[in-house]
């Protein structure tokens, strides 16, 4: 069997069809010409280089403060989450008030717990958007996401309109690496990443 598997890819080599009969079976192999195997052999490489060139790309960055929400709040529009430190259950908004759209500059810096705290200087939009929220909903609290993991949850207990928002600590190297890849450093002179932009 295995030879006459061999012998009718082997002759394969004009034909569309090709049928070998042994031992009472029918093997049937549609087989392309020598064009389309031509045209596919061109090709290969070209979806090679594609497929490991979009497999190389990391992922990006991602940066969310969501604010407190009311229990009377729909499922809708807000979710439970459990926080350790003092350990107790809140309710957030689904969507979060500030996001990587709204960060023009980051500033990281070392933390007294030895991991890493970053400042994030707001764009126009973001930074209204934290004035306006600082001010509505002052004594709630903010939670801080980076790369889709909780770091810190935060108290608004003053307002804030200079366009600066600051996770104290609680970031790995790791994610600050990825932050720094994605948006420009403040003080870094060779840092000259877009706003609130994606590398392409």
């Amino acid at each position: 069997m295995a030879e006459s598997l061999r012998e009718l890819l082997m002759g394969c080599k004009s034909n569309w069809l090709a049928v070998v009969k042994e031992e009472g079976q029918t093997l049937t192999s549609v087989c392309p010409s020598n064009n389309n195997m031509m045209k596919f052999r061109i090709l290969l490489p070209i979806l090679a280089l594609f497929l490991v060139g979009f497999a190389k790309k990391d992922p990006k960055a991602t940066v969310r403060f969501h604010t407190e929400a009311n229990q009377q709040d729909t499922e809708q529009f807000a979710a439970t989450v459990a926080l350790q430190n003092p350990p107790r259950q809140i309710f957030i908004q689904k969507v979060p008030f500030i996001s990587e759209n709204d960060v023009k500059a980051v500033f990281p810096f070392p933390a007294t717990d030895g991991t890493m705290g970053c400042a994030f200087q707001l764009n126009a939009h973001g930074t209204l958007e934290l004035d306006t929220q600082s001010i509505m909903r002052r004594g709630t609290v903010i939670l801080a996401y980076i790369n889709g993991r909780l770091i810190t949850d935060m108290l608004m207990d003053k307002r804030v309109s200079d366009g600066v928002l600051m996770i104290p600590s609680g970031l790995t190297a790791l994610e600050i690496a990825s932050l720094q890849k994605r948006f420009r450093t403040l003080g870094d002179p060779k840092s000259k990443r877009s706003e609130g932009k994606a590398e392409s």
